[in-house]
């Protein structure tokens, strides 16, 4: 599947009210964006939202858009927990 454009890219619609996008970020270098969403789940829409979980995708530029390369999907907490816990050691050594 090719993107047209990344500002057209939508993570948090799934039509079902199952996924909600609570920021994104991207990161180009050359022909390549590395994207990262903050998103939060519900089993259900009428269940409550679970925590925040961060999904990292890659893209590469061909001539008609953006194609989806490769994904990472953080979804469970204690991934969450290693990874903040990962760059807060980054940040204390600077």
């Amino acid at each position: 599947m090719i993107i047209p454009s990344l500002d057209d890219l939508i993570i948090g619609d799934d039509g079902e009210g199952f996924i909600e996008e609570l920021g994104r970020d991207f990161v180009y270098s050359g022909g390549w964006c590395t994207a990262f969403f903050v998103i939060r789940t519900r089993k259900d829409p009428e269940a409550s939202w679970g925590t925040s979980l961060l999904w990292v995708h890659r893209y590469q530029k061909v001539h008609e858009g953006w194609k989806l390369m490769a994904k990472v999907h953080l979804t469970h907490e204690n991934q969450m927990e290693a990874l903040r816990g990962l760059l807060a050691g980054l940040q204390e050594s600077k």
